[in-house]
């Protein structure tokens, strides 16, 4: 149940990605479908993705902050 209590509360979910764009997509998907009262702020840490990870993230989530390591 939603408290309004809550509204000043800063989340912050971090995902870690190494070659998984479907999967991190469909977290992105998932989390982008919940509503929580304070801000959300959603981090993906790419691991030197070699598998078009970053650019799908980006074309699709452009709030998403996204942090890209090489390697």
């Amino acid at each position: 149940m939603y408290d309004k209590k809550y509204n000043n509360i800063s989340i912050y979910t971090i995902l870690l990605n190494w070659n998984g764009r479907d999967d991190t997509i469909e977290c992105l998907e998932s989390l982008s479908a919940c509503s929580f009262g304070g801000r959300h702020v959603v981090v993906v840490v790419d691991n030197a993705s070699t598998d078009g990870s970053q650019h799908a993230i980006r074309q699709r989530f452009p709030d998403v902050v996204l942090i890209q390591n090489d390697r």
